[in-house]
């Protein structure tokens, strides 16, 4: 589950949390810990990685992630999956900027996640992305939304 900050990524997962049966792997949560001392590159592989050790324990991964699109499909850590399945979370622009600045985050990285949300809701459905739009839904209907995006992909 992917998409900007902002969109309700972490809001969805806290609500999915222990009901679905795919381990729920928040990726921004270790981004902190990082402290700047790791690329993006080398942070988008460290998730690749840490679903791909849950994947052989015999755990399907939820990877909960603010990612741009390309980074998911560029990696080469995709070779350790015989699938990807994408669902990304949206909202319009203006509920995404009022979110943004909550987060005080810098017009420059508002601009840039205003430009990544566009392409999710734009394009995203076009590449086999399930796009929900969580701008006017409550948090107890996007998690539903969710499961059953799970179920259609065989994930319970």
């Amino acid at each position: 589950m992917e998409g900007a900050p902002g969109v309700g990524k972490s809001t969805t997962a806290g609500f999915l949390d222990g009901e679905i049966s795919p381990s729920i792997y928040e990726g921004d949560l270790h981004i902190d810990l990082t402290n700047g001392n790791l690329s993006w590159e080398a942070i988008c592989d460290l998730d690749f990685r840490i679903c791909m050790t849950l994947h052989a324990t015999g755990k399907q991964a939820l990877f909960v992630g603010g990612v741009h699109p390309h980074d998911l499909t560029d990696s080469p850590e995709t070779r350790y999956f015989s699938g990807i399945e994408r669902c990304a979370l949206v909202c319009d622009d203006a509920d995404l900027e009022e979110r943004l600045r909550e987060r005080s985050m810098a017009q420059e990285g508002i601009d840039f996640m205003l430009d990544v949300n566009r392409w999710y809701r734009e394009r995203g459905a076009d590449r086999n992305i399930e796009v929900i739009n969580t701008t006017t839904a409550d948090p107890d209907t996007i998690a539903q939304r969710v499961r059953t995006w799970l179920e259609k992909n065989g994930n319970r």
